[in-house]
């Protein structure tokens, strides 16, 4: 907590998240039904209380609005009250009519796109922390109180003025609480996600006040984690115990894991002396193994009576994780993966339950007949439902699986397999299949493949996902920017490489800069996105690449040579281009390096300020021309701040050996002193909100079709002066002159009518696609309207 009235200018959590087996993070992909957009504006309120209810709790609300939530000025401060829910499991149109109804009389209603459930209590939290950093940026503080408490809002109030102003929670503190490691506890924590005994000191959540720059900073905080639900297998346990020469020294035909738990050696005993003491049957070896975890009350004297089991039958297979009903998966993951590392001399594998009894006769008899692949076989359930209670042990979130029904799978209970699946199943699931995510639009198009929107198949979750050439995925190896787009992944299947990342849905410079028309383009926004520019290429160069395409819709990267550091190529969008990139194509010893990206960037704080770049009104061929020969632009107009005014001086300069880094125009005044931080970010996204259209698709020329065009354009320069000297040199050069001309003019002819015919295909597609997004906008529209209707 700080200590002062005021926020200091750079404060920030130092929070460090690490992606673990639960998702402990907030997914960030629901949305308000019900929203009240302009109720905190037009109050002004210095106290926003948030009361969670659940949707059918109408008795509840009015229970709050009739007593201490229907005080709205308290000691001459302004109180507001808003009710959060979901929506109920069974909730149906005439439920939903009604919270409709109750909204339109009330105006306090905010109801999210979740399923309203104890378990989805903390979606319930984040969505409210992100309303008020949305909604209510000049409130003082927040609450959340539950709707069964009776608050003093005088007594709260009174309190206040007192308190800090930023970084400030309070509320009833439990300390040293235990961690709840009953699988069948509401409250139970794994191992997995939380391994201390105890809990730091936090507050309960019956109800707690916070200062109002705390939803902005945990929003933040929380958008740098993973899928809703970790679907894949881990892989980060061990073995404890092992038996890796077991299966190599028996070479068996058939090996047997049975799941168990740590202290039930009864079990294990039974299997032994029964049908788990054949080793041989009709001549065929067969191998047992006991798979187990470590037990939530394991002590030192149960692991060493494992140990002496371990040695007296040489059966035994522990791995370091937390042995309970949920770990199941990670159980069998382990047995799969052990598998495919110990006895990959085998025919078949089989995985049955402790509590079974198996005829091991009749199942080596069958065998032999099966497939030796691709093969598995056992009690298969067929139209299985998916269990929506949260109570239930089998319960299945909507995010992890969206069907009503479960397609065909083997019971959990007894399943036999080929031994070529478990090497297959564990590779599939150390990465994102390409099924993981189907492709839902165009978002961009360019030179080197397309963006898709995207959507992951089981959570639901959207990611942008960039389909190109594998020639260019090396360049995104390892770049993976802090509080940039963060990379999900990049898969190359034949010739071609989907890069998934996050998916910015709030729309991209170029909206902001179409949507704002030159009236409202703030000073601080141009600050804000220079300054996060300038941190993605300090990173960027650090690794020596130079982006190359710094523009508002941004572009193609470029790999550096470690040694060296320069490039020579020619690539960009010449409204953008420093001049020492053009002066690459007219002198071959011409080199430029990363600060070519300060230059464009220079350029493109032209643009949001200006509306367009220098030169936009001419031809790109005449721009490449003058770019180099005219002195640097600036800004036309004399409104902007002599800081601003300096920082784009300073990316222009001309010399690009004696303009400075990415690291150096960080500590410019002009992008360090931004100290409204918070404000700009909630402003843009506000604003984004409000104007993007179905015309945010973008369709910018490809770089190397403008390289294409400028060598065209020199090459005929030249054969037109070699043509012209044959004209004026006698008949018969002037013949042969005129012949070479009317050819060539041929072949042009044809091959503009070949770009002409290429440029209305990419606007037939290109409007194809405006028109589908504006149609379903329109549709989006429509319910919305019939739902307020």
């Amino acid at each position: 907590m700080c200590v002062g009235v005021h926020c200091p200018p750079n404060d920030v959590f130092d929070i460090q998240l690490e992606p673990n087996l639960y998702y402990v993070a907030y997914p960030h992909q629901y949305h308000f039904i019900l929203d009240q957009p302009e109720q905190c504006g037009q109050q002004n309120p210095y106290l926003v209380i948030v009361i969670p209810v659940a949707p059918h709790n109408r008795a509840a609300r009015d229970a709050i609005r009739h007593t201490w939530g229907g005080e709205t000025t308290v000691l001459g401060r302004r109180v507001s009250h808003f009710f959060l829910l979901g929506q109920s499991e069974d909730q149906g149109q005439a439920l939903q009519d009604q919270l409709l109804q109750e909204s339109q009389e009330h105006r306090d209603l905010l109801q999210g796109d979740f399923l309203d459930s104890y378990r989805n209590l903390t979606i319930k939290t984040m969505l409210m922390l992100e309303w008020l950093a949305l909604r209510c940026p000049g409130a003082a503080y927040g609450m959340k109180t539950d709707s069964d408490m009776f608050l003093n809002v005088h007594a709260l109030v009174e309190m206040l003025p007192g308190a800090p102003r930023c970084r400030y929670m309070t509320g009833r503190v439990a300390r040293w609480a235990p961690a709840q490691r009953n699988p069948n506890s509401k409250w139970f924590m794994p191992h997995e996600v939380f391994p201390e005994s105890q809990y730091p000191p936090y507050a309960l959540g019956l109800s707690y006040v916070f200062s109002m720059d705390l939803p902005y900073k945990l929003i933040e905080a929380s958008r740098h984690e993973p899928d809703l639900y970790y679907v894949a297998y881990p892989h980060q346990y061990h073995f404890i115990l092992d038996q890796p020469e077991q299966c190599g020294q028996q070479n068996p035909y058939l090996v047997i894991v049975i799941p168990v738990a740590p202290h039930n050696r009864a079990a294990r005993d039974a299997i032994r002396h029964t049908w788990g003491g054949e080793t041989t049957v009709l001549g065929r070896r067969v191998s047992h193994f006991f798979l187990l975890g470590q037990s939530e009350d394991q002590g030192q004297a149960l692991q060493d009576q494992l140990l002496q089991e371990s040695q007296e039958h040489r059966d035994l297979l522990q791995g370091d994780f937390l042995d309970s009903y949920r770990n199941l998966t990670i159980k069998t993951m382990l047995m799969l993966e052990w598998l495919a590392l110990r006895c990959p001399g085998a025919a078949y594998g089989m995985k049955t339950d402790s509590d079974m009894f198996l005829n091991v006769h009749a199942l080596v008899e069958m065998l032999p007949g099966a497939p030796r692949c691709r093969y598995m076989t056992g009690s298969v359930a067929r139209w299985a439902l998916a269990q929506r209670n949260p109570n239930s042990k089998w319960f299945m979130p909507r995010e992890v699986f969206p069907e009503s029904q479960y397609p065909p799978y083997a019971l959990g209970l007894s399943y036999v397999f080929s031994m070529d699946l478990p090497y297959k199943l564990i590779e599939a699931s150390r990465h994102d299949p390409a099924g993981i995510f189907e492709l839902v639009e165009v978002v961009g198009n360019g030179t080197y493949g397309q963006v898709y929107k995207g959507r992951h198949v089981k959570t639901g979750q959207l990611a942008a996902i960039k389909v190109m050439d594998v020639t260019e995925s090396p360049e995104c190896r390892d770049q993976g920017v802090e509080s940039r787009v963060q990379g999900v992944e990049s898969r190359v299947q034949g010739v071609e490489s989907r890069l998934v990342m996050e998916y910015c849905g709030a729309g991209s410079v170029t909206d902001l800069v179409k949507k704002t028309k030159g009236n409202c383009f703030k000073e601080d926004w141009i600050a804000y996105i220079c300054r996060e520019v300038l941190r993605g290429l300090t990173h960027l160069h650090s690794h020596h690449v130079i982006h190359r395409d710094i523009k508002v819709d941004f572009g193609v990267s470029a790999q550096l040579d470690k040694t060296v550091g320069r490039r020579n190529t020619f690539i960009g969008t010449p409204y953008w281009m420093a001049p020492e990139v053009i002066a690459c194509d007219e002198n071959p010893d011409a080199t430029y390096d990363y600060r070519s990206d300060l230059w464009s960037l220079g350029i493109t704080a032209l643009e949001m300020a200006e509306g367009a770049p220098p030169l936009c009104d001419m031809h790109p061929m005449r721009a490449l021309f003058l770019i180099p020969r005219n002195p640097p632009p600036k800004l036309k107009t004399k409104k902007w701040s002599k800081r601003f005014l300096s920082f784009v001086d300073r990316c222009l300069v001309k010399n690009h050996q004696l303009r400075p880094s990415a690291e150096a125009l960080l500590r410019h005044a002009f992008v360090k002193d931004l100290l409204n931080e918070r404000q700009v970010r909630i402003m843009l996204k506000d604003h984004l909100d409000r104007t993007q259209g179905p015309d945010s698709i973008v369709n910018v020329p490809g770089e190397w079709t403008l390289r294409r065009e400028f060598l065209r354009l020199q090459t005929e320069g030249r054969e037109g002066s070699r043509d012209g000297g044959g004209v004026g040199g006698g008949g018969g050069g002037g013949v042969g002159g005129g012949g070479g001309v009317a050819q060539q003019r041929q072949q042009q002819a044809v091959q503009q009518q070949q770009r002409q015919q290429q440029l209305a295909e990419q606007e037939r597609y290109k409007q194809q696609l405006l028109a589908d997004r504006h149609k379903r906008l329109q549709q989006e529209h429509e319910q919305r309207q019939k739902l307020e209707d």
